[in-house]
C-alpha cells in the first residue's frame, strides 16, 4: 500500500478591525409587541435562505473520473467488487495487486506510468472510510483514496486534463448505469490471455474508440463509438427452429454488413477466410452458382440466418430468410438449384450381408435417385431438389416477397408449416436493435474449427458475460455509439 499524507489546514481567524459594541438600546422591545411574530418569521426566512446559498455554493466533491488523469489512465472500473475483481484478474493482472473490501463496489483507476509500468487508485466510501485514520489531500469526510506507489502523485493536477474531458468517455458513460458495474477501457489499454482474432478486432475497434463494457449476474454488454448510416430498426428475431441452431442472426442491411465484417481480418486472413467459405459454398451448393452473384443480390433489407452442426460434425443444417427486392431472383433460385443437382452424387450404395461374416457393397450409377418436387404449402410454394435415400439437397420457398433458403427438410418444413415457428427474443440494448439471435458457445467453437478453421476468440465480452453456454445476442445503435448485448437464455 502506499504512504499516506498528511493534510494540514491552516484557517486563519477573521477578526473585526475594530470592536464591535452593541449600542445602547434607542428604545425597549417589549416581547409581546405586535411587531415580534413578523421580526422573528422575517428572521428565520432569512436565515434559512442564507444557509441554503451557503449549502448551494459550496464545492461539489469531484468524482473519480474527474480526479483521474487522462494521458495515464487505462482503465476506470466502476463499482467494482471484490468477486469480479478475482475473476477478471486473469485479464487485468494488477486487479490482484489491490485489496478491495468484502462487501460493496469500488471505484477504481488503473494507470500507466511513463516507464511502461502500470499502478492502481481505488477510491473508498461506505463504512470503510472511519477505519483509516491517516488522510490524503484529495479525501473527504466520506471517501478516502489510496494507491500504488507513485500514482496518487498523478491525480488531479491542474495542469493535467482529466478523465472526464475524454470525448469518448462523456459519451459512452452516458450509458453506464450509476448503481451497475462497468469498465471504461481506454485505446492505450492492453490485456493478458487473449488470442490472434482478439487483436484483429481490438485493432479494429482501437482506430475507432475506446471501450465501455457493463456487466451483471446474466447480461454484459459492450459499447463503442461506431457511426452507422441510414441504420434500420430489426422487425423480428430468428425463428425458434427446433432442433435449436447453435448459432443465429437477424440483422439489416445484410450486404452492407457482411462487407464490414470482411474488412474486419488482416488482408492474408480475409484471403483465408474467403477460400474456407468457397469450399464449403462448393459442398454444400456446387460450382455452378456463385455466392456473390445468386446469393446475396437475393437479401433484401432484412435478412435471417440459422446454423446447427450435427454432433458428429459430418453435416450442417442452414436456413436463411429474407424479403427479397431483386427482380431477377426467380433466375437466381434456379440456378441454385441447378447448381445443387449438379453437386449431389448419383451413386446408390448398398450393401448386402453375407454368411459368415462376408458383405457385398455395391456401387451403382442411379440418376433417379435425384428428386425435383414443387408444392404449395399454405401461402408458400415450395421447391425441392435432394437425394431420395439421404435427404441431402436444396429447399427454397417463396410467399410473396418473402423468401427462404434452406439445406434441410424439416426446418424448411417449420417454416412453412401451418404453425410456424415464433420469433425467438434479443436483449433489449440502447438505442435502435439492428442484429441479434443466439449464439451456443461450445457449438460455435466447434462449427468455426472444423467448418471455417477459425478459433473462436476468447473476446473482451465473454470474459465479463456471465458463466454459460448459450446466449442470447444483439447489436444496438444510438447516436453514434453500437452496442453489443449477451444474455442468458432462460
Amino acid at each position: 500500500m502506499m504512504n499516506c499524507f498528511t493534510n494540514t489546514f491552516c484557517i486563519q481567524e477573521t477578526r473585526a478591525l475594530f470592536p464591535l459594541e452593541w449600542p445602547k438600546m434607542m428604545f425597549r422591545l417589549r416581547f409581546t409587541h405586535p411587531l415580534v411574530p413578523i421580526l422573528i418569521a422575517l428572521l428565520a426566512v432569512t436565515g434559512t435562505v442564507l444557509v441554503g446559498t451557503a449549502l448551494f455554493l459550496s464545492p461539489r466533491e469531484k468524482t473519480a473520473s474527474e480526479l483521474l488523469p487522462l494521458q495515464e489512465t487505462v482503465a476506470f472500473f466502476h463499482n467494482l467488487t471484490l468477486a469480479d475483481a478475482e475473476r477478471l484478474t486473469p485479464r487485468f493482472p494488477i486487479l490482484g495487486e489491490i485489496s478491495l473490501p468484502r462487501e460493496g463496489g469500488t471505484d477504481v483507476g488503473i494507470l500507466r506510468h511513463a516507464n511502461g509500468l502500470y499502478g492502481w487508485v481505488v477510491f473508498l466510501e461506505g463504512d470503510v472510510v472511519r477505519t483509516i485514520s491517516s488522510r490524503f489531500p484529495l479525501d473527504t469526510a466520506s471517501r478516502v483514496i489510496r494507491g500504488s506507489s507513485g500514482a496518487l502523485a498523478l491525480l488531479a493536477r491542474p495542469e493535467v486534463p482529466s478523465l472526464s474531458e475524454l470525448p469518448d468517455y462523456r459519451t459512452l458513460a452516458r450509458l453506464a448505469p450509476e448503481d451497475g458495474s462497468w469498465v471504461f477501457l481506454t485505446k492505450n489499454v492492453s490485456f493478458s490471455g487473449i488470442t490472434e482474432e482478439d487483436r484483429l478486432l481490438m485493432q479494429h475497434l482501437r482506430d475507432r474508440s475506446s471501450l465501455l463494457v457493463q456487466w451483471g449476474t446474466a447480461s454484459a454488454a459492450i459499447s463503442f463509438i461506431y457511426p452507422i448510416a441510414g441504420i434500420a430498426k430489426l422487425s423480428a428475431a430468428p425463428p425458434a427452429l427446433t432442433p435449436s441452431p447453435a448459432f443465429s442472426v437477424a440483422l439489416t442491411y445484410p450486404r452492407d454488413t457482411l462487407e464490414a465484417i470482411a474488412l474486419l481480418p488482416s488482408p492474408s486472413a480475409s484471403l483465408l477466410l474467403e477460400g474456407t467459405l468457397q469450399r464449403q459454398w462448393e459442398h454444400l451448393m456446387g460450382t455452378e452458382a456463385s455466392a456473390a452473384y445468386d446469393l446475396l443480390p437475393l437479401l433484401g433489407r432484412e435478412a435471417s440466418v440459422s446454423v446447427l452442426r450435427s454432433r458428429t460434425g459430418s453435416s450442417l443444417r442452414l436456413l436463411l430468410q429474407t424479403h427479397t427486392q431483386d427482380p431477377d431472383a426467380a433466375r437466381h433460385i434456379d440456378l441454385l438449384h441447378r447448381s445443387v443437382k449438379q453437386a449431389l452424387s448419383t451413386q446408390r450404395i448398398t450393401r448386402q450381408e453375407l454368411p459368415e461374416g462376408f458383405a457385398i457393397t455395391t456401387i451403382e450409377d442411379d440418376p433417379g435417385i435425384i428428386e425435383q418436387t414443387r408444392t404449395q404449402s399454405g401461402a408458400w410454394a415450395v421447391r425441392a431438389t435432394f437425394r431420395s435415400d439421404t435427404g441431402e439437397g436444396l429447399w427454397t420457398a417463396t410467399n410473396g416477397r418473402r423468401l427462404l433458403v434452406t439445406n434441410d427438410a424439416a426446418w424448411a418444413g417449420q417454416v412453412t408449416g401451418k404453425t410456424p415457428p415464433l420469433p425467438g427474443t434479443l436483449p433489449p440494448g440502447p438505442g435502435t436493435t439492428v442484429m441479434g439471435g443466439v449464439l451456443e458457445r461450445t457449438a460455435a467453437r466447434s462449427f468455426l474449427k472444423n467448418t471455417l478453421n477459425l478459433t473462436l476468440p476468447s473476446t473482451l465480452l465473454a470474459t465479463f458475460a456471465p458463466p454459460g453456454d448459450r446466449f442470447l445476442w444483439s447489436v444496438s445503435h444510438t447516436g453514434q455509439v453500437a452496442t453489443v448485448t449477451v444474455e442468458m437464455e432462460n
